[in-house]
C-alpha cells in the first residue's frame, strides 16, 4: 500500500487536476442519489440496532462498546453536513454560459476565411461555434464547449499542458497567409 502511494506521489505531476471536486455542480439526479445513499445507511443502522430502544439518553452515552449512540451521532452529523453542502451547491450563483457567434461575428469571420488558406476554417460558419477575434481583427480562433466544462477549462488551461479533461476544442488561428518579407537590395 505504501509503495502504491509513493508511486502516486512521485507521479502526481503527470495526473494534473487543477480544479477542486467541490467546484462541481450537483444535478438533481446526483442530489437524489446522495439522499438515497444516506437514507439507506440510516435504515441499515436502525436495522442493525433494532434491539436497542432509542431515547434521548443515547445522545449523551459515551462508552468504548456503545455503538448505537455513536452511529446516532454520526448519522446526525452526516445528515447536517450533506444538507449544508447540497444547499450551498444549489444556492451558489449560476455561471453565465458564453454565447455562440452572432451574425456580425460570422460576417467578420467570413471575410477572414475568404483570405485564409485553411479549409477547416469554414466550420466557423456553421453557427454553433464560439469565435475569439484577435485585437487587430485579422484572425480568430473558433472553439466549442463540451458539457459543463466551461468554467473548469477557463481556469485550468496552462500553455503547453492539457486542460485536464476540460472538453474545450480549439482550432488553429484562422488568418490570411503571411507573406514572407523580402530583403534583397533594399526591396521590401
Amino acid at each position: 500500500m505504501r509503495s502504491f502511494l509513493a508511486v502516486l506521489v512521485l507521479g502526481r505531476r503527470a495526473f494534473y487536476r487543477p480544479t477542486s471536486i467541490l467546484d462541481e455542480r450537483f444535478t438533481p439526479i446526483w442530489a437524489v442519489s446522495i439522499a438515497g445513499v444516506i437514507a439507506t445507511a440510516i435504515w441499515l443502522s436502525f436495522l442493525a440496532f433494532r434491539h436497542i430502544e432509542f431515547s434521548n439518553d443515547l445522545w449523551w452515552t459515551f462508552a468504548m462498546d456503545a455503538n448505537a449512540p455513536r452511529i446516532l451521532r454520526a448519522t446526525f452529523l452526516v445528515v447536517v453536513l450533506a444538507t449544508a453542502y447540497l444547499l450551498l451547491n444549489v444556492l451558489q450563483p449560476a455561471r453565465p454560459e458564453p454565447g455562440v457567434a452572432d451574425a456580425k461575428d460570422l460576417e467578420h469571420a467570413r471575410r477572414i476565411i475568404a483570405s485564409s488558406d485553411l479549409t477547416v476554417a469554414n466550420a466557423a460558419l456553421s453557427g454553433d461555434k464560439r469565435l475569439l477575434f484577435s485585437d487587430d481583427g485579422d484572425a480568430f480562433i473558433m472553439y466549442q464547449v463540451a458539457g459543463r466544462s466551461w468554467d473548469r477549462a477557463r481556469r485550468s488551461h496552462r500553455p503547453g499542458r492539457a486542460c485536464g479533461g476540460a472538453g474545450v476544442a480549439l482550432s488553429r488561428a484562422v488568418r490570411p497567409p503571411r507573406r514572407p518579407h523580402r530583403v534583397l537590395s533594399g526591396e521590401r
